[in-house]
Order: C-alpha cells, then sequence, then structure tokens
C-alpha cells in the first residue's frame, strides 16, 4: 500500500531518495554522515549529526546527489531547514515531493516547508505492523483518507465507546486485516483525530503522544523520539524507556527478562553509543517495572528538564 501511495505522487524505485533516520554510520568519523541504500535506491543522511558545523556538508551532498524526494520526520525536516536558514544555505535544484511520515505537524510547519522548498508536501498514517493505512488529500496536507482495504478503522471516546459522529475528538483504533502471522484486534493507538465526514471516512490531521517530542543534545542539538528503537533487542527486554531531568545526558530504562545479563546490558550501551555517544551520554537502569503516565500509559521518553 505505501508503496501504492509513494508511486502516486512519482515517486518510483528508479528515482533516487533521501530519509534522514539513524543507523550505524561507520565513516561519520570522517565527517561523512551518509550512507547509500543500493536496494532502496536511498541516501539516508544521519539526523543525529545535524548542526550548525555539518550542515554544509548536508547540502553540499544534497546538491551534489540531487534526490528528488525527501521520505522524512518533520521534526527532522524543521531542523535541516533552521540550520540551511542559519548558514543561508539553499538546494540548488528543484524537489518534487516531500513526505513526512511517523510525526504530527501543524499548519505553520508545512506553510513553512513548502515556502522554503517550493515544492509538493504530502504524509501518510500507517503501522509497521500494518494495522491502518491513510493518505493525505489535500495541498494543505491537513485532511486524510482512511484505505478501507488495508485495515478496519475506529474512533473511540475515553469511555471506549465508539464515535460515529463527525468533529469529535478520538482516539484511534485499528485492527489488521492482512497480518496472519500476528493479526491485531482493536489495538488502540496513541493517535487521536477526528471524522471530517465519517460517511466517505475522512478524518482531520492526526495528532500523537509522540508528536515532536525531543531529547535535548549537547551544543543545544535536538534529537526526535521516533529516531530510536531497540526492538531487536526485544528477546532479552520486556520494556525500554528514555529518562532525561538534564541536556546532554539520557538513562535508558530497561525493563529486562530473567536471562538478560551484564553482556547484554553492555552490547545495548554499546549500540546506543554507536548511535548517539557523541551527541547523548548514555547510562543504563534495570527497573522492575516501566514509568507509566497518569493515564496507565507507557511513555518511551520521560523528560524533566526545568525550563529557565
Amino acid at each position: 500500500m505505501l508503496q501504492i501511495f509513494l508511486k502516486s505522487d512519482g515517486c518510483i524505485p528508479l528515482l533516487l531518495k533521501a530519509s534522514f533516520k539513524v543507523k550505524d554510520f561507520k565513516d561519520n568519523d570522517h565527517g561523512i554522515f551518509w550512507e547509500k541504500d543500493y536496494v532502496s535506491n536511498t541516501i539516508h543522511f544521519s539526523p543525529l549529526h545535524l548542526n550548525s558545523s555539518t550542515i554544509s556538508k548536508y547540502v553540499q551532498k544534497l546538491n551534489e546527489l540531487k534526490p528528488l524526494f525527501f521520505h522524512v520526520y518533520p521534526s527532522n525536516l524543521l531542523f535541516l531547514i533552521d540550520n540551511m536558514m542559519e548558514q543561508n544555505l539553499k538546494l540548488k535544484y528543484q524537489l518534487r515531493t516531500i513526505f513526512l511520515v511517523s510525526e504530527g505537524y501543524t499548519n505553520k510547519d508545512i506553510e513553512r516547508i513548502k515556502t522554503f522548498f517550493n515544492c509538493e508536501v504530502t504524509s501518510f498514517y500507517g503501522h509497521s505492523e500494518r494495522i491502518l493505512f491513510l493518505e493525505s488529500i489535500s495541498q494543505d496536507v491537513d485532511i486524510y483518507q482512511i484505505d478501507k482495504r488495508y485495515g478496519f478503522f475506529e474512533l473511540v471516546d475515553d469511555n471506549k465507546h465508539q464515535i460515529v459522529e463527525n468533529n469529535i475528538s478520538g482516539t484511534i483504533v485499528g485492527t489488521t486485516f492482512d497480518n496472519y502471522a500476528m493479526p491485531l484486534i482493536r489495538y488502540e493507538t496513541d493517535d487521536i483525530t477526528q471524522y471530517l465526514d465519517y460517511k466517505i471516512g475522512t478524518t482531520s490531521m492526526i495528532d500523537s503522544l509522540r508528536n515532536q517530542v525531543y531529547l535535548e543534545g549537547k551544543n543545544h542539538i535536538n534529537i526526535s523520539v521516533t529516531n530510536f528503537t531497540l526492538s531487536h533487542f526485544t528477546n532479552k527486554i520486556h520494556t525500554w524507556q528514555l529518562y532525561q531531568d538534564q541536556p546532554g545526558k539520557v538513562d535508558i530504562l530497561i525493563v529486562p527478562k530473567k536471562d538478560f545479563t551484564h553482556e547484554d546490558k553492555e552490547k545495548i550501551l554499546s549500540y546506543m553509543n554507536t548511535l548517539i555517544g557523541d551527541i547523548l551520554e548514555c547510562d543504563l537502569k534495570l527497573l522492575n517495572h516501566p514509568l507509566l503516565t497518569p493515564r496507565g500509559k507507557m511513555s518511551k521518553i520521560n523528560k524533566k528538564i526545568s525550563k529557565i
């Protein structure tokens, strides 16, 4: 479904795409903050090393390769714009389309992105677990169409009652149609929207508890929570969270499984230090149970930084 959506905006496999995602960039010590993925024909840029000192290298590489499409978290893109404006840098070619993914945004964000890059901006809503899929259908990227072939979409209120009226905010609940290995039935997300037209299945912009939440790194570098995952350690841990009470430092909170060892702890720390060690000082703490919000939900990011 995602590939159909991308192709509808002219993004075909033969055309180079740029993304900004966290991964192990082996040459970042040598000032190379990107890596080519030949399978997907994508150039991946590191959002963690993007700052006022490195922005010129990013823009130089973009101008060299001229990817026509950006596949990017809104927070990372806005940070890119901030740094480009600060250094008075511009792309020397015309972008075709920017695809915003995994985070919420505002109308002002869309206006700012369109003004700066002078290109089409679109978005979609979906899950790696293949639960639901919605695509933006308006120029202002503020109206979404539910794809009823992909999954069963519901909105529920705080009492878990189904919403079938327009203009009433509720939590998105989804049921898988095609994931036979691990189907999710009435999975309640942390995402909020409202029907604009219940009968035809259109909604307003989708907000989220994940909406542009940042960790504060060294030298005033902000890192979006959507850049992090410890999914490949799930055989050793029950849950993981990040806790920050001062800029430049973060605690990794782990609820371990019974066979979790000191070696596993060192592997996780090594992995996180590879990703963000030059931006955030990491420590790992073991818990008996995760930190919960007042509503009883588990937030991946917990911040207690005082604003002066």
